[in-house]
């Protein structure tokens, strides 16, 4: 075990020298490197207020509702990163996070998802929505780790998935193996999101009783920070605009930040490379057709988190997967899905359905 972390430990000093990471924040890996590894991933959930609920850009979220350790009745759900949350034109409260966390319908040894996930590019109705809830993870968590409690509660429901997304139980074309499986909340290449999608999003609908923040909150429950200091918060309260005031792709060599919700709480010392805090900060090193790589890290269950340009509230996209065409590219694997490209997918008048569309980050 020592000499596991001495060798991950390396590795965090030699990521550190590629992307810029401080001294400080380096201390900060390597101790939660040590920590994974002697907690195995285990995280306590808060516990949550009794009888409010409050949906945010990093909100760790599940679709299962259920995380007992041993229940064998049905396939464990995947766990994914809110992106942005805020209000579409017809002041429904919207959330955006990854569509290929999305649990299409199927069985494994007998058993199903608790809920299918909805199909893609079709609106969900108001009929079928309580078929496809979303839950606080934390909730969930909550109610496992005390089995006295009630069970959590939905706080909203997938009303609409992008069309075009690899989802759990298909295959699809992978640059480096060719054809390779999918699996929802795992968002890198070599098992995850599909790379040609360029607009890889879901959008959810919260319950009219649930509260809206644009404040990025830790494992906690308490407030994150930017990564850009001086005490300043970590929020997604408008959208990063170009010139012209037009949703727009970050430059290159311009600096992001991210927040991953499942490394917050389960940091994996298996990820590579290493991935054990957030926020984390980075340049983008490429832009592609409106996605943009960038040297900010994140693993399994952060798809769908927010993005931001470093130091501002500004949404500039959730990310997507860790793509690896290249040896060079392995520095440097993380690629987010630009809000523009969502944006523009969501608004298009030829886009069937109504929810989402017009939405505005909430701003408080």
């Amino acid at each position: 075990m020592k000499r596991t972390a001495r060798l991950l430990a390396g590795s965090l000093a030699a990521l550190a020298l590629t992307t810029g990471v401080t001294t400080a924040a380096a201390a900060t890996a390597n101790a939660a490197l040590i920590n994974a590894i002697v907690n195995g991933g285990k995280w306590d959930a808060y516990q949550p207020t009794p009888g409010a609920s409050t949906a945010y850009p990093g909100m760790f979220i599940d679709f299962s509702g259920d995380l007992t350790d041993g229940d064998t009745t049905y396939l464990e759900g995947a766990s994914c990163t809110m992106g942005a949350v805020g209000t579409d034109a017809a002041g429904r409260k919207i959330g955006i996070t990854a569509g290929h966390c999305n649990q299409r319908p199927r069985t494994i040894n007998g058993q199903q998802f608790r809920y299918p996930g909805p199909t893609r590019g079709i609106e969900v109705s108001d009929q079928d929505r309580d078929k496809h809830p979303v839950f606080d993870r934390n909730a969930s968590k909550w109610a496992e780790q005390h089995p006295d409690e009630p069970p959590a509660k939905p706080i909203g429901w997938i009303r609409w998935v992008d069309d075009d997304v690899c989802e759990d139980g298909e295959t699809h074309l992978n640059s480096a193996n060719g054809e390779a499986p999918c699996y929802a909340g795992m968002p890198f290449e070599m098992r995850g999101a599909d790379m040609d999608s360029l607009t890889d999003y879901m959008v959810i609908e919260f319950a009219p009783e649930v509260q809206l923040s644009s404040q990025v909150l830790n494992k906690q429950g308490k407030p994150v920070m930017s990564t850009a200091g001086g005490n300043k918060p970590f929020k997604v309260n408008s959208i990063y605009t170009g010139p012209d005031g037009a949703p727009a792709v970050p430059g290159l060599f311009s600096y992001v930040e991210i927040y991953g919700g499942r490394t917050d709480r389960m940091p994996d010392p298996s990820s590579s490379p290493p991935v054990l805090t957030t926020p984390s900060n980075g340049m983008v090193t490429g832009v592609t057709n409106g996605r943009f790589r960038a040297a900010a890290g994140f693993w399994h269950g952060d798809s769908g988190g927010p993005v931001v340009i470093k130091g501002t509230g500004k949404w500039a996209g959730i990310t997507t997967m860790l793509h690896i065409p290249t040896l060079a590219s392995r520095l440097v694997p993380w690629v987010s899905t630009s809000a523009k490209n969502i944006l523009d997918d969501l608004n298009d008048p030829n886009r069937p359905g109504t929810i989402g569309r017009g939405f505005t980050p909430i701003n408080n």
